[in-house]
């Protein structure tokens, strides 16, 4: 437990180095895309680890498309090359599927492809916060990542303390329904403390926020992290890992600890054109 809780801290502080670079960069430096940069680099390491786990690493025909794409779509603010860039890729994988058809499995080609997409597709939301609202879009990339990891370290504590009925024990067996409850609570408060936090340091109290929306994002945030959690729990059990990586000690790898974050970022993305949080 010891080792877990010390490395969240620590993404906790690289997260939070990362934001206050971002935010210096705008202001002093007058470079924008930091965040950018953070979001590609966290997207390539994901889907290496993905390519890996499928067993897909050592074929360059599709790690390297793979690899490239992921890099690429975080960087290209135009919609028509963002879109290119789509097409490019599946037609560079189908290709590469058609030449190698007897060389690799059709289903490693099919979860190589369609979770690269997916991993690409749902943290880029984080980058796409800025277009969204560029005063407050650090709120909402931090809600995006915390509003997901809360979850897991929530739920991690009570079911550790308290729980005893399996959530989904033929998955993920250490999950607990209390634990799971106990993270919903958590990220629920969490999310109202993050709006509390960021009006009174930022604009001292000026801000109109809506803690309704908050708690709102918080509790159906915590379910879809889970989802999320649970259905890449399911890739790791068809292919017999344990984790994705070993980069972050007590948490496995980078995707490891972003797979909530890809279901929870385009929900708060969504979300906050039905309902904002800053009226």
């Amino acid at each position: 437990m010891f080792k877990r809780t010390l490395s969240g801290f620590l993404v906790v502080g690289v997260l939070s180095a990362i934001i206050g670079i971002q935010y210096l960069s705008e202001h002093f430096l007058n470079f924008e895309y930091s965040l950018n940069m953070m979001i590609a680099l966290i997207t390539v390491t994901a889907v290496y680890e993905l390519v890996s786990a499928v067993g897909l690493r050592k074929d360059f025909a599709f790690l390297i498309p793979c690899l490239l794409f992921a890099a690429a779509i975080p960087l290209i603010p135009d919609l028509y090359w963002s879109m290119f860039t789509y097409f490019l890729f599946t037609v560079i994988i189908l290709v590469s599927a058609i030449y190698h058809y007897k060389k690799v499995q059709f289903q490693d080609i099919v979860v190589a492809f369609s979770m690269t997409l997916v991993i690409t597709t749902a943290l880029n939301t984080a980058s796409l916060m800025r277009y969204l609202d560029p005063l407050h879009y650090m709120l909402y990339v931090v809600m995006a990542f915390f509003g997901a990891w809360f979850t897991d370290v929530g739920a991690y504590f009570v079911g550790s303390f308290i729980g005893k009925h399996k959530l989904c024990p033929n998955i993920s067996p250490k999950k607990t329904v209390e634990g799971a409850i106990g993270g919903i609570i958590a990220n629920i408060g969490l999310m109202m403390l993050l709006g509390l936090l960021y009006n009174s340091i930022f604009f001292q109290l000026q801000l109109t926020m809506s803690y309704l929306a908050l708690a709102i994002i918080g509790g159906i945030a915590s379910v879809l992290s889970m989802i999320g959690d649970l259905s890449f729990s399911i890739i790791k059990r068809i292919y017999n890992v344990k984790d994705f990586g070993n980069l972050i000690p007590g948490h496995g790898g980078m995707l490891d600890r972003f797979d909530s974050v890809i279901i929870v970022g385009p929900f708060i993305y969504l979300f906050l054109h039905l309902l904002p949080v800053i009226l």
